[in-house]
C-alpha cells in the first residue's frame, strides 16, 4: 500500500498560474480538483486506486504498488501541474498514517480510523463561554461529519463517537446537546 500526497509547497499562486486553488484565491477549487480527477479517472475504473478522498487543499490517494509503479504514478501527478506536488508516503508496520487519518492494512483489507496526535487537548470552546451557540457547537458538528463520512469500520465510528461526548463533557456541554 501507498499513499500519495499532495502538499502545495507555496502560500500564493500567481495569478497567470491558471490554478485556482486554496484559501488565497477567490476563484473556485472546482477547475484544478476535476483535472485531478480526470488524471486519476481511469485507475480509479479499473481499481488500481483504492482510496482518493480530498480535504481542503490535501488529497490522498491509496493504491497498491503491485498494480500501479509509484514512481510512474508520482511522476505523472506531478507533471500535472507545475504548482502541484505530490509525494509518496510508504507505509510502516502495515500503517500510515496522514492528516486526521490512521490507515491499516491486513493482508489485503484497507481498515481506516481516525487519527488523533498524541498532543491533541481536545480542547473546544467551553460551553460557559461568552460565544454563540453556533460557535460552540461548530467542531462537534465537524467532528460528527467526520465520523459519519468516513469509510469506517463500526467499531471505530462507536469509539470516535465516545471520544467526541468525552469532550464535549469535559468543555461543559450536556450531552443532550450533542446528541
Amino acid at each position: 500500500m501507498c499513499c500519495c500526497g499532495r502538499e502545495f509547497q507555496f502560500l500564493s499562486v500567481p495569478t497567470h498560474s491558471g490554478l485556482t486553488f486554496g484559501q488565497h484565491s477567490p476563484h473556485s477549487t472546482f477547475p484544478i480538483h476535476y483535472r485531478l480527477w480526470d488524471a486519476t479517472r481511469h485507475w480509479l475504473g479499473n481499481g488500481e486506486i483504492s482510496y482518493y478522498r480530498r480535504y481542503v487543499d490535501d488529497i490522498v490517494i491509496i493504491f497498491d504498488q503491485n498494480k500501479i509503479n509509484e514512481e510512474l504514478f508520482t511522476n505523472y501527478m506531478n507533471n500535472i501541474h507545475k504548482y502541484l506536488e505530490f509525494k509518496l508516503t510508504e507505509e510502516e508496520s502495515n500503517n500510515i498514517t496522514y492528516l486526521d487519518l490512521s490507515i491499516h492494512r491486513n493482508n489485503n483489507d484497507l481498515h481506516l480510523d481516525i487519527h488523533r496526535k498524541h498532543t491533541q487537548t481536545d480542547t473546544t470552546i467551553h460551553f460557559t463561554s461568552n460565544h454563540p451557540l453556533e460557535h460552540k457547537l461548530a467542531a462537534y458538528g465537524y467532528y460528527i461529519n467526520r465520523m459519519i463520512t468516513l469509510p469506517i469500520m463500526e467499531q471505530a465510528k462507536q469509539q470516535e463517537w465516545n471520544s467526541i461526548l468525552t469532550v464535549a463533557k469535559n468543555n461543559g456541554f450536556s450531552l443532550q446537546i450533542i446528541h
